[in-house]
């Protein structure tokens, strides 16, 4: 094709995207095609230049620039004709900065579309760099761009004629119709979703400059692919699209959607440097029991039908879908080459998978495959991941690609791709602290401290106080009278009272008789109370006189108030023996009782006055209902550790100021509490730079840790379930921490994160939290079912040792820390798009105006679920709808950003201090946004003498007028979507340039995208003509 042929020539659809997507500036340098040869050898530098200038006359796309026209970008002549520039840079010199500046160099799209430089290293070295704009060049002109050259120079050299095949001439081809492609991609087509990879966390929103990480495929996996090939009767793109599928679905992805490069070129074009190229995605989603060999059979046969519209961009098919978009987070690029290129006997090694470092993808994957190897290069991006993150992904698709060529008749589910180093690893982190040898039981300690200092304050009530002599001796006498009306070892004691130091005596005297202590709130309702009686069947009931009344009848109570001895016999706690049973909500509606041990429990103690060094000298509040477990840690732990324990009364949980005074007034060191119970605490003005602080029971907002470390001595967060002991693991709170981890386990326990069949994630992948070692209840009380669906075996574990399925998502980072992602059951799939409602909640909180967020899916009915997001606001009024949108859009992707807000003034807490989302309000009919939409036509808008803005009326026809000739369409209403009517990136170009060129209106080129009517077009025209500031 000659200059003057390409002169005029329209940029094709594709074309239109890419220069649409610079016009935006989001692009960064993601269409920046970079090439470089290395030469160890002479080169004649005169040669070179005559085979530049022979290059760019046989591809003169190389020597156009761009030029718009009524919104259209056509391709014209360069001004200036493009040539060699040489480079000397000597040795050690930084020679790879060099070639790196150059790469990035922006492009004026005015003036070049390419540039050619030769780095001149020595006498016998050097480096010849070739970056190319995509507008003008794809990843198969890379490789006729070396051949060509190559062979020019060799002509150079050597005085003899090149021996390049023709270029036949550029016939004008009519555009397949897309009608088919519309059909099929109207049925397969979903807009990507977020994609889980190891270490990506949050949305992207644009282009940014990349990590790259690149490894060679050893020979002997290689050939083995190649037999396997053979085989299947596959191309080798097609086992490596396999892989990188199969990696997805491992990492968790329900469905593996990848977009790919297809050459669209033909006879005419296979030796043409130019755009012949087209991304489109492609889903895989296999059966769960299907073979690596299934997979590639179902795959070949997705890709037979893709390839057949393979000519049409997805763009011009999709309506509404925005230019040169990422098709999907990850995107595979395939070729294969020769292995070097040859310039008149001279050797040059080809860095074929040079790049910018900039993509549009999360994840762009370039496998340039040749004759005996294959080099991979991993690009991703910054923003979501670093060079560890690539480094795993490379060891994980060298260990799956090793697996496959050796079992491809192997479950996908079943291969290998974690390398055992990493496997290491994981179990190396799931690995509490050794514990320290038990030391007993918490009735035998407290006797040995009775023993050791009988006179030291244990326990504070009020004005009343017991002394480790005093307790020891109330709770063996209560321990009689509770033996003698029933207790013992195998049996359950159920405690009803209110908190005090009688309680604390009556939980040692139960623990004394051998049996179990089931606590039970005197507040609950009478029918919560006879089910868990009804259901726990305990020997009997442990109350004081104010909650006798509270108990259902004929119940065998024994009160807490009474000093008389009983005769019964103690058989004292055993370590193997069942210490409390706590009744927690379960999924049926039922509450359900979880059993657990002595052993489990000092398990606890232990290990949490190791982590936290506390020691006789603390002292401890106990301010939370005994009904929830974790005032367990708060109450038994300081009498383990001969220190003393501060008894809150009765319902003071939600007095912040009575609390505040007696942290004060009694000189606590320690504290525990929800992150509800801490905010009612911070809002009383704790302020404590002498007290150690606990959060536990629910996740912990980034900004509350915050707030409340400035507050306290330290700060740890604690994380685990009732039925793993209370905590599991620990973190402490650094100040400026702009994360908070739940940490790592605790001693004697085992965390791993899992995926459905019980195999390991890998670092920075989530999964499901399971937990193993001493902590483990022994079950749910009367459901042996149950028990078994939550406690299973551990596979890796001794025969008969169990882990527990938490339900809670997390991820295992690479410094061994676990992030607490949220449940698994509350993980919300809607519209195709998987969310995680604390990413959502994350954002909501970093307004400045946000104090609590919860994210939920409510609907208004089965057929139209919503995205609820409900928040309590810093001062009121609270933050508008309209803010709060806006805010998260700025972060978040539209199908993340809830359609309804809610502010109430405090979040609904269930009687243990936790959010209660049952309670949450279902959200009212939100008013619609106020529309940007001109006045009824034939009215006059408000201010239009003044500034002198064109009527309603005129401007609608006008715009309308500029649609219909675009478009090709008569009467069109001023509501109809410009998509529905056939409207795509290049009709938006034009439609901008009009407005611009007739209204003197310049709009942005996204704007039509978000706001596809000629009314909102209308008003936003306007707006902008009021305000030529805002043009």
């Amino acid at each position: 094709m000659s200059t003057e042929a390409v002169a005029g020539y329209a940029a094709s659809f594709a074309q239109t995207g890419i220069w649409l997507n610079e016009r935006l500036g989001t692009a960064g340098t993601t269409y920046h095609l970079p090439l470089t040869i290395r030469f160890e050898g002479p080169i004649d530098t005169a040669a070179l230049e005559q085979a530049v200038s022979g290059l760019f006359e046989r591809h003169p796309l190389l020597a156009t620039s761009v030029e718009e026209r009524d919104g259209v970008p056509y391709l014209v002549p360069s001004h200036t004709t493009p040539v060699l520039r040489i480079a000397d840079v000597p040795d050690g010199a930084p020679l790879e900065q060099l070639i790196r500046e150059e790469v990035v160099r922006p492009f004026d799209l005015r003036e070049e579309l390419a540039r050619i430089t030769m780095v001149r290293v020595g006498p016998d070295r050097s480096v010849l760099l070739f970056v190319a704009h995509h507008l003008a060049f794809d990843g198969e002109s890379k490789g006729v761009f070396v051949r060509d050259l190559g062979a020019l120079y060799t002509a150079a050299v050597t005085g003899h004629a090149s021996q390049l095949p023709d270029i036949p001439a550029s016939d004008a081809v009519p555009e397949p119709d897309p009608e088919p492609a519309r059909r099929y991609w109207e049925e397969h087509y979903r807009a990507p979703a977020e994609v889980i990879l190891p270490g990506t966390v949050g949305s992207r929103q644009q282009a940014d400059r990349g990590v790259i990480h690149r490894f060679d495929l050893d020979a002997a996996t290689h050939n083995s692919l190649d037999a396997l090939a053979s085989k299947l009767g596959a191309s080798r793109f097609e086992l490596f699209l396999g892989v990188l599928a199969t990696l997805l679905l491992r990492y968790g992805n329900e469905q593996a959607t990848v977009a790919i490069d297809l050459t669209t070129r033909t006879t005419q074009t296979r030796d043409r440097i130019g755009v012949f190229v087209n991304e489109l995605p492609l889903t895989v989603a296999p059966k769960a029991d299907s073979s690596y060999a299934q997979l590639i059979a179902r795959l070949r046969s997705d890709l037979r039908e893709l390839y057949r519209y393979r000519d049409i961009p997805l763009a011009r098919a999709v309506s509404g879908l925005p230019p040169a978009t990422a098709l999907a987070p990850v995107l595979l690029s395939y070729s294969f080459r020769s292995e070097r290129a040859d310039f008149a006997g001279v050797a040059g090694a080809v860095d074929w998978v040079a790049s910018s470092h900039a993509s549009r993808n999360v994840l762009r994957v370039q496998i340039v495959d040749t004759p005996t190897s294959a080099t991979i290069s991993l690009q991703g991006s910054s923003q979501l991941l670093d060079d560890d993150d690539l480094a795993r992904i490379s060891g994980h698709l060298q260990t799956l690609l090793a697996s496959v060529a050796a079992d491809p008749e192997s479950g996908f589910s079943d291969l290998e791709f974690i390398p055992p180093a990493e496997l290491a690893r994981l179990e190396q982190h799931a690995q509490g602290p050794v514990p320290r040898p038990a030391r007993g039981t918490l009735p035998q300690l407290v006797t040995e401290h009775a023993a050791a200092t009988p006179d030291r304050i244990a326990v504070v009530d009020g004005d009343r106080q017991l002394s480790y002599s005093e307790l020891d001796r109330l709770s063996d006498r209560l321990a009689h009278r509770l033996a003698a009306a029933g207790a013992g070892p195998g049996r359950l004691v159920a405690v009803c009272a209110e908190p005090s130091r009688e309680f604390v005596a009556g939980l040692l005297g139960v623990m004394k008789t051998g049996a179990a202590y089931l606590p039970l709130d005197p507040a609950y309702p009478a029918e919560r109370l006879a089910y868990i009686v009804d259901d726990a069947r305990p020997a009997v009931i442990l109350t004081d006189r104010n909650s006798t009344a509270r108990l259902p009848e004929g119940a065998a109570v024994v009160t807490l108030d009474e000093r008389a001895d009983g005769p019964g016999q103690l058989f004292g706690a055993a370590l193997d023996g069942l210490a409390y049973v706590i009744y927690t909500s379960g999924s049926t509606g039922r509450p359900k009782g979880v059993e657990v041990g002595h052993g489990a429990l000092m398990n606890l103690i232990d290990a949490m006055a190791v982590e936290l060094d506390s020691t006789s000298e603390d002292v401890w509040l106990a301010a939370t209902s005994p009904q929830f477990d974790i005032s367990a840690l708060e109450m038994f732990l300081p009498l383990a550790t001969g220190g003393r324990l501060v008894v809150a009364p009765g319902g003071s949980g939600r007095d912040g100021d009575a609390l505040v005074r007696l942290v004060r007034d009694a000189e606590v060191s320690h504290v525990q509490a929800t992150p509800s119970g801490w905010r009612i605490l911070l809002a009383a003005g704790f302020d404590e730079p002498g007290v150690d602080a606990l959060v536990g029971g629910e996740a912990l907002p980034t900004h509350l840790a915050q707030e409340l470390r400035g507050r306290v001595r330290r700060l740890w967060n604690v994380y685990g379930p009732t039925e793993t002991t209370i905590w599991s693991t620990i973190s402490e709170v650094q100040p400026g921490s702009s994360t908070v981890s739940i940490g790592r386990p605790i001693a004697a326990t085992r965390t791993y994160v899992l995926d459905d069949t019980l195999r390991p994630r890998p670092f920075g992948v989530p999964g499901e939290l399971y937990i193993g070692g001493a902590g483990l209840a022994r079950g749910y009380l009367g459901r042996p079912e149950l028990t078994r669906e939550r406690f299973v075996p551990d596979p890796r574990g001794w025969p008969g040792e169990r882990l527990y399925r938490t339900g809670d998502r997390v991820r295992l980072e690479a410094d061994g820390t676990l992030s607490f992602l949220g449940r698994v059951d509350q993980q919300i799939k809607l519209r195709g798009h998987r969310i995680e409602p604390g990413e959502i909640e994350a954002a909501l909180l970093r307004h400045h105006a946000v104090r609590e967020a919860l994210v939920a899916l409510r609907s208004d009915d089965e057929d139209n679920p919503l995205l609820v997001g409900y928040i309590t606001a810093e001062q009121d009024p609270g933050p508008d709808v309209g803010e709060l949108r806006e805010h998260l859009a700025r972060t978040l992707p539209a199908a993340m950003v809830p359609a309804r807000f809610v502010t109430l003034e405090r979040f609904p807490l269930t009687p243990n201090g936790k959010l209660d989302r049952a309670a949450l309000p279902a959200p009212g009919r939100m008013p619609a946004p106020t529309p940007t939409r001109p006045p009824t036509p034939g009215s006059r808008a408000a201010g239009q003498d003044d500034d002198g803005v064109t009527d309603v009326t005129d401007l609608t026809d006008q715009i309308r007028e500029i649609w219909q000739e675009v478009l090709g369409v008569a009467d069109i209403g001023p509501d109809e979507d410009l998509f529905d009517l056939g409207g795509h990136s290049l009709t938006i170009t034009r439609i901008n340039a009009r407005i611009h060129q007739r209204l003197g209106v310049r709009l942005p080129l996204d704007f039509l995208f978000e706001h596809p009517t000629i009314a909102e077009t209308v008003a936003t025209v306007r707006t902008r003509a009021a305000n030529p500031g805002a043009r």
